[in-house]
C-alpha cells in the first residue's frame, strides 16, 4: 500500500485524473481501516461475519477455511460456496467498493473422487494411502476485494485437512494446512501512463502458508490453534522493496450447547453454539508499534425445526457488533441450499458493511466412509446372525485401564450381579487383567434384527420401530454406528421397544433373583 500511496504523489498534480485519485484513496482508506494499513483483511465468510468471526475452533465445513485449515478434516459433503460482500458503504459518488469469494470442497473417501490425490499419496505413502487419503477433506477457495476498475487484491487458497483419529488411537485431533497465492494490482491512470516510475509495478505476487489444529477437550468443546502466514508473502509495489502479510498467532474455543429451552419449552434454542477467539497479528521489523491483540465472540442458534439459523457476535477489531441469518433449504434428502446474510457495524468508523452468501452442500452416502471391506461386512452380519440363533444378542465392550468386571457389569446391564456371566461367557481366569475387548451378552428374545435398506437414515429407523426419529440412542448402544445415513446390507441389531409395566416387571424379577441366589449361598455355607 505504501509503494501505491508514494507514486501518487510523486507525479505532477495538473495532470491527474481527480476522479480517478479520489477512487485509489479510497482504496487505500479501505484496506487501511481494516486493520491499521494491512492488506487482506477482510477476507470472510458470511456466516463467520454474523458471529463476530470466532471460528478458529469451530468445524461448519467450508466456512472453516477462511479461520482454521484443520476445520474441515470431519467434512462429510461436497459443498460449493459463493458470497459477495460490501464492505464499504455510504459514499456520495459512485464508488464501487466489494469484495467476492467462490469456493468448493470435496471430502476423502473411499472410493476417491479426487483420484489425482489417490496416485499421489500411493506414491508417497509407499502403499499405505487409504490410511492418509480418509478422514478429511480437499478444498480451494478463491478470494477478490475491488475498488471500480482501479485496484485489486486476489487470493487463491488451496487446503488439505485430516483427522488423526485413524491413526493415532484417542487423538481427538485434526490438523490442516492452507498453501496461498496472493496477488493484488492496480491499473494505471493516465497520469501513470504520462510519468512511469521505473521503481513501481502495478502487480505483486507472494506465497503464504497457514498451520492449523483442532482439539476435542470433550464432546462439546472444541478446542482451535492457528498460525496464520507462518511463511509471510511479500506483496510489495516497490521492485528489490518488501511489505509482507503480518503472521497471526490465533487460538479459539467453541461449545456445542445442544437444544436449549426456557419457561417450559417456550423459547427453544436449537443446536446452540457459542465461540470465541483470540488473534495476535505481529508487525513488520520495521514497524515499531507493538503486537496488536484482537478478541472475539459470537453465538450461533437454529429455528424453525433448523430452517433458521440466527447470529450476533462482536470482534475488537474497530470495535465492530455483528448479527447475521441463514435460510436452510434442503430437498430430496440430499441437496441442502442455504442462503446467509450478515452485518457488521464498527462503533468506530461508523461504516456498515453488508454481505450475501451462499452454499450448497450435497450430502455422500455414508458408506463412502466405512473402510470396511464388504467381505467384512457378511463375516459381521454372519456373525450376529449365528449368535442370534443361539439366543444371544452380543454387544463389544472396550475395556479401559481402571476397569474391572463390576463396574463393566453395571455400565452394560445397570446392575452389579452379571459379574459371573462376565466372567464365564469371556473365560476370564484372573479378573485383575482383563482383555482388550469383553463380550457382553444380552437374551436375544428382546432384540430383533433388521437389515438396512437404501436409503435408510438412523433417524428413518428409530421412526419405523418407536415411532419416533429421536429415539436414535438404543439403537446406537448395541451397535457401532458413526453416521446417520447407513450402508445398505448391513444388519443391525434393534432392542425392542419395552412399556413402563414390563420395565418394573424386569426390575422386579432381576431382584428376586438376587435374593434367591444369596439365600442359596447362606444354606450352602450352613450346610
Amino acid at each position: 500500500m505504501e509503494a501505491l500511496r508514494l507514486s501518487l504523489y510523486n507525479h505532477r498534480m495538473e495532470v491527474v485524473d481527480m476522479k480517478k485519485l479520489k477512487y485509489v484513496m479510497i482504496f487505500i482508506l479501505v484496506i487501511n481501516t481494516a486493520l491499521y494499513s494491512a492488506a487482506y483483511e477482510d477476507i470472510c465468510t458470511v456466516r463467520a461475519k454474523g458471529m463476530g468471526e470466532a471460528l478458529e475452533a469451530v468445524s461448519v465445513g467450508i466456512d472453516s477455511i477462511r479461520y482454521n485449515p484443520a476445520g474441515l478434516a470431519y467434512l462429510r459433503s461436497l459443498q460449493i460456496y459463493n458470497s459477495f460482500g460490501k464492505p464499504a458503504v455510504g459514499f456520495d459518488d459512485e464508488s464501487s467498493i466489494y469484495s467476492l469469494d467462490f469456493g468448493v470442497s470435496v471430502p476423502f473417501s473411499n472410493k476417491p473422487y479426487l483420484i489425482f490425490l489417490t496416485y499421489l499419496f500411493k506414491g508417497l505413502t509407499l502403499g499405505n494411502e487409504m490410511k492418509i487419503v480418509r478422514d478429511g477433506s480437499f478444498s480451494f477457495m478463491f478470494h477478490q476485494f475491488s475498488v471500480s476498475d482501479l485496484a485489486y487484491e486476489r487470493l487463491f487458497t488451496f487446503n488439505i485437512s485430516k483427522s488423526l483419529n485413524n491413526l493415532f488411537e484417542g487423538a481427538n485431533m485434526a490438523v490442516g494446512v492452507n498453501l496461498h497465492i496472493y496477488n493484488r494490482g492496480f491499473y494505471h491512470t493516465e497520469d501513470t501512463r504520462i510519468h512511469p516510475d521505473p521503481n513501481l509495478v502495478n502487480s505483486a505476487t507472494g506465497f503464504g502458508l497457514d498451520v492449523g489444529a483442532t482439539y476435542d477437550f470433550s464432546k462439546y468443546i472444541r478446542l482451535g490453534f492457528v498460525i496464520e502466514n507462518l511463511i509471510e508473502p511479500n506483496i510489495s509495489f516497490f521492485k528489490d522493496s518488501s511489505e509482507y502479510v503480518n503472521r497471526k498467532m490465533k487460538a479459539g474455543i467453541s461449545w456445542r450447547l445442544g437444544d436449549i429451552s426456557f419457561f417450559d419449552k417456550k423459547i427453544m434454542f436449537q443446536n446452540l453454539l457459542v465461540s470465541g477467539g483470540f488473534v495476535q497479528i505481529s508487525r513488520d521489523s520495521e514497524d515499531i508499534r507493538k503486537p496488536e491483540f484482537l478478541y472475539k465472540a459470537g453465538i450461533e442458534f437454529w429455528e424453525w425445526q433448523e430452517k433458521i439459523g440466527i447470529r450476533f457476535g462482536f470482534i475488537t477489531k474497530i470495535n465492530t457488533f455483528t448479527s447475521g441469518f441463514s435460510f436452510k433449504y434442503k430437498f430430496k434428502n440430499l441437496h441442502t441450499i442455504i442462503i446467509h446474510y450478515a452485518f457488521n457495524f464498527p462503533t468506530i468508523s461508523k461504516n456498515y458493511k453488508h454481505y450475501w452468501g451462499l452454499n450448497y452442500e450435497f450430502d455422500f452416502p455414508d458408506y463412502l466412509f466405512d473402510y470396511r471391506t464388504q467381505k467384512d461386512i457378511e463375516e459381521e452380519n454372519q456373525w450376529i446372525q449365528n449368535n442370534y440363533r443361539k439366543g444371544l444378542v452380543i454387544k463389544k465392550y472396550k475395556t479401559l485401564p481402571n476397569d474391572n468386571l463390576y463396574n463393566v457389569s453395571l455400565i452394560n446391564y445397570g446392575t452389579a450381579d452379571r459379574v459371573e456371566l462376565l466372567k464365564k461367557h469371556n473365560k476370564i481366569e484372573d479378573v485383575k487383567e482383563l482383555p482388550d475387548i469383553i463380550e457382553i451378552p444380552y437374551d436375544a428374545k428382546y432384540f430383533e434384527l433388521y437389515k438396512i435398506q437404501a436409503g435408510d437414515t438412523l433417524e428413518s429407523i428409530a421412526e419405523k420401530f418407536y415411532g419416533d426419529k429421536s429415539k436414535t440412542g438404543e439403537i446406537r448402544r448395541f451397535n457401532t454406528i458413526e453416521f446417520s445415513r447407513l450402508r445398505a446390507g448391513r444388519i443391525l441389531v434393534i432392542p425392542k421397544q419395552t412399556t413402563k409395566s414390563e420395565t418394573k416387571r424386569r426390575i422386579k424379577s432381576r431382584k428376586i433373583k438376587t435374593k434367591t441366589k444369596a439365600k442359596n449361598k447362606t444354606k450352602s455355607k450352613t450346610k
